[in-house]
């Protein structure tokens, strides 16, 4: 600032001035008149006088070097000021002095106040990314089934009636059961009735608590307060007019359909926004977040559910009801609590259900309505003006065709009635009329992937536009704050997408000869040539080679590729694998037959292409057509033995485990006849002396246990203590000893059986052995059993029970099986 200075300033100098030191030396200067100055040759004349009383004088601090500047009692009041005398230089001494002496400059020091930084976006991990898309996607899924069962709610009978009764009167009765006059006239007739009874219905419902509403990815921990409701609770509070506004909106739905009329259950679905990749939240965000932010232990603990957060509402509806027109063919939108409102949407103009972008608590992107019969239909189209601009860029099905087929096939699942409905004809016209009357986008950034327009510009590096003339441009648009000119706007279905030749092989085509590449991709990270790329008017089908007498055409590593159907040769078919029929399988029936055949490779897998070239995938065989039928039957009887060998490896391991069980049986009974019966509290003691046992037989060298194996059985009674009644009936103790032993054998034999079961139920799991080579091991393993047996044994008359016993067995499994 220039120029000379206010009263205010010089009033501020001047109590300034008195409260530096006083020994400050302080110098008065005399203003001067320009007119009255005049300089020659250095010389200075002045017609001026002073007087220390005149007004014309002031107290300047010209010691500027020594003091920058001043401070007031509140700095806060004021900006620091500085003050430069420095000279002003004009090309002469005297417009120097003149100017020294007549201005003075006023600076404003702005460098004490920090400036903010401008923040630096951060955006989330890859990692982040996929789980919030798993987040959305199960939001999705969720909601849906939760309006599935409210839908379901909707149709009891007894809460119509009781909602009849409470809201229906006379007149509005009239107005429905009058079918006289012009269709138009019965429309306006449906109208005012549901007007007059949505007015009824709205004056006496209460909204008591909170319903659904859009989260932030920061507030998804925060619980809501807001009440459960059973399907009980829920026929309580529809009749007394009491709950949140979804429970009111789906009352009325109860309503409508206790009248005859065909009522819809409409929701918007407020699932958080994948797309929104940014870590940084706002200022008012964050604050919002820390007010609401509650603790962990809120979600376990059900008395502490109570301290929730209550979040603020929308302006805009979250249920509302959708009533079929019969007489006009349209659907009539009604809000009956929020904004008590009947519409009917148009096609240009935004209608009262869709909320602006900047509301943070409904966002309008899945519109799905229910209808009585379990009908689901996504109906976002008829309530988003801009909804190929805006709102599908947001949606699931935006993301990929993978993503697409999701969400369709969720909406498939919800449905409880698979057939159609009559209104869906009409409804698919209105969406396609609303397609053409969106028209185009408004902003450039809005023409990127859209649906039905294109700018040249825009395209991806694998896309180009075909035919490139006018029949393929359907307007002009002309950017903002820009000087280009108009741009052409293609259609999107002239856009065309281009493959190399290798990626249009696999689609089942090849090159047409003569063609050139319409672009070329750089390969990343190798110095190879550039990838060259091919639109698919340049390409013609494949056709493959056919097979002559019986040989399949093979490629130089012995496989065929059939990455499409119309890959497969003409006289060829494809034996693909599946759950039943593996690839080992299908090889070994065909060489089985003698069958010429060839592996198919239908894929390849790059989900490891870091580690080097991608693996193909073997889908099946390919094979004459001739031979296909003879193939299949004997898959079928390879497929019925399998099945039937593991059922009887199932039941032979069933009865193994049974053997050994009732043998266990058998010895305990024979060992309590014998002994008698071992009580409970002599157990533990009884456990005790074996661990003690075990510890003395773990310090005896072998050849003691030698020198006590040569003791005869007599004195020891079999491990057991010998008392003098047993040793007069020792007759009577050999015969129950042989038949102890006759058990034990019995024992190992089936350990030994019910081992070998098992090893060979593994064998047969792991690799397919022949049946003569089973025979084979089965004899060995008998053959080693017996002259275990025959060695273990003491006598001849043991050998021979364990051969009874083995006979036993064998009779045993022959008759169970």
């Amino acid at each position: 600032m220039s120029g000379f200075p206010s009263q205010h300033h010089k009033q501020l100098l001047k109590e300034s001035r008195l409260e530096n030191d006083s020994n400050r030396q302080i110098k008065r200067r005399k203003r001067v008149l320009p007119e009255a100055t005049e300089t020659m040759n250095g010389t200075e004349v002045s017609g001026s006088y002073e007087s220390e009383d005149s007004s014309d004088f002031e107290d300047v601090n010209l010691d500027s070097e020594q003091q920058e500047g001043w401070e007031s009692d509140n700095p806060d009041e004021f900006d620091e000021v500085f003050f430069d005398t420095s000279d002003v230089t004009n090309g002469s001494d005297t417009q120097r002095f003149h100017d020294l002496d007549q201005v003075m400059t006023f600076k404003l020091d702005t460098t004490s106040k920090e400036q903010e930084r401008k923040r630096k976006v951060k955006f989330i991990s890859n990692d982040e990314r996929v789980r919030r898309v798993s987040i959305h996607k199960m939001y999705i899924v969720l909601l849906l089934i939760h309006v599935a069962t409210r839908n379901s709610w909707c149709n009891n009978k007894s809460v119509s009636k009781s909602l009849k009764q409470a809201c229906v009167t006379r007149q509005i009765s009239q107005l429905l059961n009058d079918d006289s006059g012009k269709d138009n006239v019965k429309s306006r007739r449906l109208l005012d009735a549901i007007k007059k009874l949505m007015d009824i219905y709205a004056g006496k419902y209460r909204i008591t608590s909170q319903g659904l509403l859009r989260k932030d990815w920061n507030e998804l921990s925060i619980v809501q307060d807001s009440e459960v409701v059973t399907k009980k609770k829920f026929a309580t509070l529809v009749t007394n007019f009491r709950g949140n506004r979804d429970v009111a909106a789906q009352g009325f739905v109860s309503l409508l359909r206790g009248l005859g009329l065909n009522a819809r259950l409409v929701v918007s679905l407020q699932p958080p926004d994948f797309t929104i990749i940014a870590e940084n939240m706002s200022p008012k965000s964050k604050r919002k977040a820390e007010n609401k932010k509650t603790d962990p232990t809120d979600l376990i603990n059900p008395r502490r559910r109570k301290s929730t957060s209550n979040f603020e509402d929308s302006n805009h509806p979250v249920f509302w009801v959708e009533v079929w027109d019969k007489f006009a063919k349209h659907w009539i939108s009604v809000d009956p609590i929020v904004k008590q409102k009947i519409e009917i949407c148009s096609k240009r103009r935004p209608n009262s259900f869709e909320p602006p972008p900047g509301d943070e608590r409904n966002q309008l992107l899945y519109v799905v309505a229910f209808d009585k019969l379990g009908r689901v239909r996504d109906v976002t189209r008829r309530y988003s003006v801009n909804y190929n601009a805006r709102v599908i860029r947001k949606r699931i099905e935006f993301k990929s065709e993978d993503e697409k087929d999701w969400y369709e096939s969720v909406l498939r699942s919800c449905q409880r009635n698979k057939s159609r409905s009559p209104t869906d004809i009409f409804e698919a016209k209105e969406f396609h009329e609303r397609d053409l009357a969106e028209g185009m986008p408004n902003n450039m950034q809005a023409f990127k992937n859209h649906p039905l327009y294109a700018i040249e510009s825009q395209l991806r590096q694998n896309e180009v536009i075909h035919p490139k003339d006018e029949s393929s441009v359907c307007g002009t648009f002309r950017p903002k704050n820009t000087s280009v000119k108009l741009l052409p706007v293609y259609r999107r279905s002239c856009v065309q997408k281009l493959r190399s030749a290798r990626a249009w092989y696999m689609r089942g085509r090849v090159l047409k000869i003569g063609v050139a590449a319409l672009k070329s991709k750089e390969r990343p990270g190798s110095e190879e040539e550039d990838v060259r790329l091919y639109a698919e008017y340049q390409t013609k089908l494949y056709i493959p080679p056919k097979i002559v007498e019986g040989k399949i055409p093979k490629n130089q590593y012995g496989n065929i590729d059939i990455y499409t159907d119309t890959m497969i040769p003409e006289n060829g078919a494809l034996i693909r694998i599946g759950e039943q029929k593996t690839m080992k399988m299908l090889q070994k029936a065909a060489s089985l037959l003698e069958i010429d055949y060839a592996k198919a490779i239908t894929s390849f897998d790059f989900t490891q292409r870091k580690k080097g070239t991608p693996n193909a995938k073997e889908g099946g065989i390919v094979i004459h057509q001739d031979n296909k039928e003879v193939l299949e039957l004997a898959l079928d009887h390879m497929i019925q033995e399998d099945e039937e060998e593991r059922r009887a490896m199932v039941e032979m391991n069933a009865l193994q485990n049974w053997r050994y069980f009732l043998l266990k049986v058998r010895l305990k009974q024979r060992l309590n006849k014998t002994h008698g019966i071992v009580d409970e509290g002599h157990s533990a003691d009884a456990s005790e002396k074996e661990i003690v046992a075990d510890q003395a037989l773990a310090g005896t060298s072998r050849d003691d246990l030698d020198d006590v194996a040569n003791i005869p059985d007599d004195d020891f009674g079999g491990g057991f203590i010998v008392s003098d009644n047993e040793i007069a009936d020792s007759g009577q103790d050999d015969e129950n000893a042989a038949d102890l032993k006759d058990d034990v054998g019995y024992i190992e034999t089936s350990i030994e059986r019910r081992t070998r079961g098992n090893s060979g139920h593994k064998e047969s799991r792991d690799s397919e052995i022949d049946s003569d080579e089973a025979d084979t091991e089965l004899a060995r393993s008998t053959h080693k059993h017996a002259g275990f047996s025959n060695s273990s044994s003491g006598s001849d008359e043991e050998f021979e029970a364990d051969d009874d016993d083995d006979d036993e067995s064998l009779e045993f499994e022959y008759e169970s099986e």
